[in-house]
């Protein structure tokens, strides 16, 4: 199963397989593994609204989106507690370090190292506003 997805039972404390499918422009293009994996996962994550997908369970996703409407101006401290809430799901991932959030314009800019058992991992993403 996949980690993030939570497809083993609770009692079950190792880590489950991290291969999986490569998506590519959201095709599936082969298989990845390790690092690769993760950073997949993290991109996902990020980019699927929680609880808007059945598909999903309720732990999977991240509600950042939320806060990307209309006029709001999201809080730093906001943004990082709910993007640790969606990857830290993943027990791969360790832990949210070094993060850094700016608001340009009409985006959002937000960056950070995800500490995972594969190595560190520096992740840049950008959200537009509205």
């Amino acid at each position: 199963g996949l980690s993030v997805l939570k497809t083993y039972g609770e009692r079950d404390r190792t880590t489950a397989p991290s291969r999986t499918f490569k998506l590519e422009r959201n095709r599936i293009s082969a298989m990845t593994d390790g690092k690769d994996a993760v950073l997949q996962a993290i991109d996902l994550a990020l980019s699927t609204e929680r609880w808007r997908f059945a598909i999903y369970s309720p732990d999977y996703g991240c509600e950042i989106h939320s806060l990307f409407g209309s006029d709001a101006h999201p809080d730093s401290e906001q943004v990082k507690m709910m993007v640790e809430e969606a990857l830290l799901q993943d027990d791969r991932i360790t832990s949210i370090e070094s993060w850094s959030f700016e608001l340009e314009g009409d985006r959002a800019k937000i960056s950070f190292v995800a500490k995972t058992i594969f190595g560190d991992m520096e992740i840049k993403r950008g959200e537009k506003l509205g």
